[in-house]
């Protein structure tokens, strides 16, 4: 974490921390329709849903 500040008046630029989260309700994609996508590795954006059917419940 680097909060920006500077090391003026004894300040400490950088902090190594550790944290965790849980995340509660997962959401879950629906009515994909069998729907095939193509991707590579480390390159732009890819839509789930090529048929823009899908929900999200």
């Amino acid at each position: 974490m680097n909060d920006n500040d500077g090391t003026a008046n004894g300040g400490d630029q950088d902090v190594s921390v550790d944290f965790s989260m849980s995340i509660g309700n997962k959401p879950v994609i629906a009515n994909l329709s069998g729907d095939t996508v193509a991707f590579v590795e480390n390159s732009g954006d890819v839509a789930l849903d090529t048929n823009a059917d899908a929900t999200r419940q």
